[in-house]
C-alpha cells in the first residue's frame, strides 16, 4: 500500500507539472486474465489532475504513436477539438501453436471456436472484465485522471470487440469510432437507448469483398437499431496509416 501510495504521488506530481503532450507506457496486473497488460497513453498539453477529461478507450493501444500525437496536437492547438486523453489498451499479439491467429482474436472475438472450458474460450470474457472494469478502475484510482465522458475506438477485430460493448454496456461509451470492422457479435444487438450520440462505421474502398460487404450489412443493421450512424468508405485498405488518417477527422464528429 505504501509503494501504491508513493507511485500515486509521484505520478500526479509529474502529469501536474508536465508541460509538453506524451505517450506514456504503463503496465497492469490484470485479475481478470491474470497476466500483466501493457496501457499506451496520450496526455495533452498542460495536463492537469484536477481537470476533467474525455477519455478515448483504444482497442489495440500499441497502434497509438508520434503521428497520433503530432495530429492530434495540431487538432488541439489550433482549436478545433478540445483536449482529451487516450487511453490505448494494448492487445496480446502472441502467437498461438500451430495456428494463424494470436491471444488478440480471442479476446476480441466472443466464441473464436475455442474449445469450451479451455483458457482461450474464457479469454473473451476475461478481457471484456479487464478492458471496462480494470483498466477504467486503474486509469481513475493510480493515475488520477478526471473522466467527463468515455468514446471507444478500434479497427479491425478491435472495432469488432466495440460491437460486444455497445450490445454489453451501452452505457459506458458515448460514441464509438469503428474502422473495418471484423468479427463482431452483432446477432443479439438491442434497440438504442437514446444514449449513444453517434456510431462511425467506415472501411475502405481497396479492403477484400468479404469486409466491405460486412460493413454494409453492419451500417444498415444498427441503423435499424435506431442508432445515429455515420457510414461511408474511405480511399484505400486494411491499413494503419488509412485509419490514423480518417481518425484525425472523426474526432472532430463525436463531441470531445
Amino acid at each position: 500500500m505504501k509503494f501504491l501510495l508513493t507511485l500515486t504521488l509521484l505520478l500526479s506530481f509529474y502529469f501536474v507539472s508536465a508541460q509538453n503532450s506524451e505517450i506514456k507506457k504503463f503496465s497492469i496486473k490484470s485479475n481478470s486474465l491474470n497476466e500483466t497488460r501493457d496501457l499506451t497513453l496520450y496526455f495533452p498539453k498542460k495536463f492537469s489532475a484536477k481537470k476533467k477529461y474525455n477519455l478515448i478507450f483504444m482497442a489495440d493501444g500499441q497502434f497509438l504513436n508520434e503521428r497520433y500525437k503530432s495530429k492530434i496536437d495540431s487538432l488541439i492547438d489550433n482549436k478545433l477539438i478540445s483536449e482529451f486523453i487516450i487511453v490505448g489498451v494494448n492487445s496480446n499479439e502472441t502467437g498461438i501453436p500451430n495456428s494463424y491467429l494470436q491471444l488478440r482474436n480471442y479476446e476480441y472475438i466472443e466464441n473464436n471456436d475455442a474449445e469450451i472450458g479451455s483458457d482461450l474460450y474464457s479469454r473473451y470474457r476475461n478481457h471484456l472484465e479487464f478492458f471496462i472494469s480494470e483498466v477504467d478502475e486503474y486509469v481513475k484510482e493510480y493515475l488520477k485522471i478526471k473522466v467527463k465522458k468515455r468514446f471507444f475506438y478500434g479497427v479491425s477485430n478491435g472495432a469488432g470487440f466495440g460491437i460486444s460493448l455497445l450490445d454489453k454496456y451501452p452505457n459506458f461509451f458515448k460514441s464509438y469510432i469503428l474502422y473495418s470492422v471484423a468479427g463482431a457479435n452483432k446477432d443479439n444487438l438491442k434497440k438504442s437507448n437514446n444514449k449513444i450520440s453517434n456510431i462511425i462505421i467506415r472501411y475502405g474502398n481497396q479492403e477484400p469483398e468479404p469486409i466491405i460487404d460486412y460493413n454494409i450489412a453492419l451500417a444498415e443493421l444498427i441503423k435499424s437499431k435506431n442508432y445515429k450512424v455515420t457510414f461511408s468508405n474511405y480511399k484505400g485498405g486494411h491499413k494503419r496509416i488509412d485509419w490514423l488518417n480518417n481518425f484525425i477527422k472523426d474526432i472532430q464528429l463525436i463531441g470531445l
